[in-house]
């Protein structure tokens, strides 16, 4: 199973520094392998997710890491949709669901920037599409609890050239119920 979350990482390694290459200059063909092994990778994951032998760490990380590969793929299919100022809020955002290794009532979802380079639109966007999730939860459970955390890319300033590195920033969980 370890190989299975080295394989990933370093799947995602190779995603981030060719990323300008893979995104922009890429023929169909090539979107349709790198399609492959995306979806590929992404089942791997979520059959590693569902062995109970895995730390709750590892398998944490196995979904980080669908999230990225999830965020890649719809990079790729969403490369030729207009994406002007007005564009709709699908072609903006997209929540994902992620297998949970736990068989529980607990879901769990990304949101995906497909457009944002401004973090506060980003923002107001991932909270409409949160909000709507959240409204559909309480029609089936009168009580929920939401946990959410945030993963950005930031390129960090290394001598003369910039360094993309990912961030996480958690929130405590908090209790919501009809009437909230």
């Amino acid at each position: 199973m370890s190989s299975v979350i080295k394989r990933s990482d370093k799947l995602l390694v190779a995603i981030r520094k060719l990323r300008k290459i893979i995104f922009d200059k890429f023929t169909a063909r090539d979107a349709e392998i790198w399609l492959k092994l995306l979806n590929k990778q992404v089942k791997t994951c979520n059959k590693c997710i569902k062995d109970k032998s895995l730390s709750i760490g590892a398998r944490r990380k196995l979904q980080t890491n669908i999230g990225h590969f999830k965020h890649f793929r719809k990079l790729i299919l969403n490369r030729h949709v207009g994406l002007g100022p007005n564009s709709k809020l699908r072609n903006r955002v997209k929540w994902e669901n992620v297998t949970w290794s736990f068989a529980s009532r607990l879901r769990t979802g990304i949101i995906l920037n497909l457009r944002h380079k401004d973090l506060d639109k980003f923002l107001d966007d991932a909270y409409l599409v949160c909000k709507q999730k959240i409204k559909a939860y309480l029609n089936s459970f009168h009580f929920i609890k939401v946990n959410t955390n945030f993963c950005g890319e930031f390129i960090r300033k290394c001598g003369d050239e910039g360094v993309l590195d990912f961030h996480y920033f958690n929130t405590k969980n908090v209790f919501i119920d009809q009437l909230t």
